[in-house]
Parts: C-alpha cells; sequence; structure tokens
C-alpha cells in the first residue's frame, strides 16, 4: 500500500506539463474529421457492393440469346446491313433491284450505260 500511496503523491507533486491548447484541439478536430472521413468510405463502398450484388442478382434471371445470332431461320435480319431479307426469296426482289439500279444509273446521267445494263438482265432473265 505503501507503494501505491508514492505513487499518487509522486504524481500529483510532479511537474505539470505546460498544455498546448491549439495543438489540443488541431489534434481533436483532426480525429474527428478522419473519423467523418472513414465513415463516409464505408457508405460508399457499402453502397458499390449494394449495386454490383443487385446489378449481378438481375442478370440470373435473363436469357441467353447469343446462339441464337447463328441460325438464320431464327432472325430476319442479323445485322440490318443487307439489301433484302435473308428469307426472303430472291426472284422476288430481283425486278426491284433492277428498277433501282436503272434509276440510279439514270440520275447520275448515264443514259446509254442504263440502256446496256436493262438489256444484258433481259437476256439474262430469258436464260
Amino acid at each position: 500500500m505503501l507503494d501505491l500511496e508514492k505513487r499518487i503523491i509522486n504524481s500529483r507533486l510532479g511537474s505539470v506539463q505546460d498544455i498546448d491548447e491549439d495543438e489540443f484541439l488541431y489534434r481533436l478536430e483532426m480525429r474527428v474529421q478522419h473519423s467523418q472521413d472513414n465513415r463516409n468510405i464505408m457508405v460508399s463502398s457499402f453502397m458499390m457492393l449494394a449495386v454490383v450484388l443487385v446489378l449481378t442478382i438481375t442478370q440470373y434471371g435473363a436469357s441467353n440469346r447469343s446462339e441464337s445470332t447463328y441460325f438464320v431461320e431464327d432472325i430476319e435480319n442479323v445485322l440490318e446491313t443487307d439489301l433484302w431479307n435473308l428469307n426472303g426469296d430472291s426472284l422476288n426482289n430481283y425486278d426491284s433491284y433492277l428498277n433501282d439500279m436503272a434509276y440510279y444509273l439514270l440520275q447520275e446521267g448515264y443514259v446509254w450505260e442504263t440502256y446496256d445494263l436493262l438489256y444484258v438482265f433481259e437476256q439474262e432473265k430469258e436464260i
């Protein structure tokens, strides 16, 4: 017990350290600010995790349509860049192609070339 009493007396009689109030307030403010920053980081991390989980969960019910792009029968026009429909008959579109080609050549001013082209198409049609 005497040892404890000596410690208490020595601690009271020891030199009083000068406390810098400005430094104490600065450290306190920095500790509070770091705590708020850590809290904001934690909340944003949980929100990002929740978004990733929601996006992942919603993809489980989606159908996988990648195999259907290999079958021409399932899709009318895969890339929508073809001149005609892939399932269409080319003989039905022959006349419209011929007319479009002739109108284009006439608009460009190639009258005799258009006449020759129509003659060649007529010869191929008879064959």
